[in-house]
């Protein structure tokens, strides 16, 4: 397994605030990138509906591919898949 810490994204949230990191445990880029997206479909408005229309969370995975983020190995072969989505706090 890796962890993946990415740099600053655009999107990680639906708050006004929308930017912040992920950190991300992954046997692959393309796995982490794949638990990102299914992540960024996840966040979901009080009804249920999508909070992110197909078009902001396309934009968040070419700025994912872009930032890319840092690979780290993990010494732990059956540590769990996992990410951690760290919004930023903005100015409020």
């Amino acid at each position: 397994m890796n962890i993946y810490i990415t740099d600053y994204l655009d999107v990680v949230s639906s708050n006004y605030h929308s930017g912040g990191w992920a950190v991300i445990v992954a046997e692959s880029r393309e796995r982490a990138r794949e638990l990102y997206e299914t992540e960024l479909r996840g966040i979901t408005d009080y009804d249920g509906s999508p909070e992110l229309d197909e078009d902001t969370v396309a934009e968040a995975l070419k700025d994912f591919d872009t930032v890319g983020g840092e690979a780290y190995s993990l010494s732990i072969s059956t540590t769990p898949e996992r990410i951690d989505l760290l919004p930023d706090s903005g100015c409020c």
